[in-house]
């Protein structure tokens, strides 16, 4: 469902703002030793500071605390989470969920060479790691993401503040390019230079997400077995690569798979957008977009369960002659079944009335 609901302030902030404050958000968790700094330092000292106490770090374990707010036209929605987060230099790191509860025991991690996700029960999966992962795995020397942070971004040290009883640097941090609406806070403890607290804002399109991290309890320099790296042994492993090909259309596209495609109906000044077929392994996942300019929907139909992750106990709807579940993510509506073994979905930023008559041209 990403290609059909990941907005352009989403990509904006995961990777624009997200790189800009990378290394400060490493260094939130890597440092931990003492630091000589000047009385007063400025904000290209601090940056210094944090960069020189990450790379002292051989290990940490903490807690991340991560709320969030979005913000349009349709109104204002919540999002948090909590996850203990652990890392060995210079190359593994584990995030386990511990909140939201229906997410709890989730795992994503990587030993250097591969990356894997479990959920609390059931099967673990294994990738290796493709050039994007790689690139953010490189983004963990901390000397190279400074070099970034101080060629795309003004840094200024605006004052003090208190962060949970720390006294803590503020530094803001504004993005270069101007055609981005995006800003970071900073709180970089005074004593041993970590950074306690991120605030991030970030607009486009009418849409603004506001978002604030806490980074609480960490030890440094602790002893991690390289087995906390590795994928889980109690269960069965799946080892996949995920693919991803563009099709000029969904006939095309259906030539390549080995189930039976649907055809959606969809509104009449609604046109076909893109068809991509993404692969996990042996099981194969079609989206099809179709765009009338301003709204999008989205159908589709794979042999996995790509949307797991959404709540379950949404409102009951028939679509042809099975049952089906519909909820609203955000700003948009997702009526979502199985059938035959296969998951199916239809999502867009149009009424529930137009997405379940979508729906029941599929299930049909």
């Amino acid at each position: 469902m990403t290609d059909a609901s990941d907005s352009g302030l989403r990509g904006l902030v995961s990777v624009r703002l997200v790189a800009i404050v990378s290394v400060l958000l490493l260094a939130g968790v890597g440092v931990g030793m003492a630091f000589t700094a000047p009385a007063e330092p400025t904000a290209d000292g601090i940056v210094t500071g944090v960069e020189e106490r990450y790379d002292d770090a051989d290990s940490y374990v903490g807690t991340v605390e991560i709320s969030a707010t979005y913000e349009n036209e349709s109104g204002t929605y919540d999002r948090s989470a909590t996850a203990r987060v652990q890392s060995l230099a210079p190359d593994r790191h584990r995030v386990e969920v511990l909140a939201p509860e229906r997410y709890n025991g989730t795992v994503a991690a990587t030993n250097g060479s591969a990356v894997w996700v479990a959920r609390g029960a059931g099967t673990a999966a294994v990738q290796p790691l493709n050039a994007t992962q790689q690139d953010w795995l490189s983004r963990a020397n901390v000397s190279a993401a400074v070099d970034r942070l101080r060629e795309n971004a003004t840094v200024e040290k605006t004052g003090t503040a208190t962060v949970d009883g720390h006294e803590t640097y503020v530094l803001a941090v504004t993005p270069d390019n101007e055609s981005y609406d995006a800003n970071a806070t900073v709180y970089v403890d005074t004593d041993d230079y970590r950074v306690r607290k991120v605030e991030a804002v970030a607009s486009h399109d009418g849409e603004t997400v506001r978002t604030t991290m806490h980074f609480r309890d960490f030890t440094f320099g602790v002893d991690i077995h390289e087995s906390t790296f590795q994928p889980p042994t109690d269960r069965s492993v799946v080892v996949a690569s995920l693919d991803r090909t563009s099709y000029d259309s969904l006939d095309a596209a259906a030539a390549d798979l080995n189930f039976s495609v649907a055809t959606p109906t969809v509104p009449a000044d609604f046109a076909a957008d893109r068809v991509v077929v993404s692969r996990y392994g042996e099981d194969a996942t079609l989206t099809s977009t179709y765009t009338n300019g301003s709204d999008t929907i989205a159908v589709i139909q794979s042999e996995r369960n790509p949307l797991s992750r959404l709540d379950t106990d949404g409102e009951t709807v028939t679509v042809g002659s099975v049952e089906a579940t519909y909820v609203e993510v955000r700003d948009a509506g997702v009526v979502f079944w199985e059938a035959d073994g296969r998951t199916y979905a239809v999502a867009g930023s149009v009424d529930r009335s137009t997405l379940v008559g979508v729906a029941d041209s599929v299930a049909e």
